[in-house]
């Protein structure tokens, strides 16, 4: 009885499903935070096709209006996230680059399953433009969390990148 209710909550209320790392990319798929920001299946892109480890698979994501790009790392069929990376170009007006900066705590949130301090993650965010074109890489409580702007000829790309550490 406690699993059918369970099930049940599940069904009835999708926005407790979590993308934390170790959790299934299907999990990813019901979270509050892809609902937010409109993040659908990239079916463009071959799940997979560009995976450089034997035995895992890579599934890209893209909201609607292609602002936001997310790259999940998985075991073979999605079963388990192993890291996950948001990208986007860098806007340099205020209004748009605070609604990046939200986007990007969000996701770690969600990444992190919420276990992790905020504050860690917004300073290593934080000291990523003053260091374009240099990975700022911290261990927050369990995971690996790397944050780096890459300049690129006609635009500069944030990628955030994190995935659980060892042990």
């Amino acid at each position: 009885m406690k699993k059918i209710v369970f099930a049940l909550l599940i069904i009835l209320f999708p926005s407790i499903a979590i993308a934390e790392i170790g959790q299934s990319a299907s999990n990813f798929e019901r979270t509050k935070f892809v609902r937010k920001y409109n993040f659908i299946i990239d079916t463009t892109i071959e799940t997979g096709v560009f995976s450089t480890s034997p035995g895992k698979e890579k599934s890209l994501y893209k909201n609607t209006d292609e602002r936001f790009w997310i790259e999940l790392l998985t075991d073979k069929g999605g079963k388990t996230i192993f890291e996950q990376t948001l990208n986007y170009h860098l806007r340099q007006k205020p209004k748009e680059s605070d609604a990046d900066r939200e986007c990007a705590l969000d996701f770690f949130n969600e990444a992190t399953g919420g276990k992790s301090d905020e504050k860690d993650f917004l300073s290593l965010y934080d000291s990523a433009p003053k260091h374009v074109g240099i990975k700022q890489e911290a261990r927050i409580d369990g995971f690996l969390v790397s944050v780096v702007i890459y300049h690129q000829a006609l635009f500069n790309e944030w990628f955030v990148v994190i995935k659980k550490t060892a042990g």
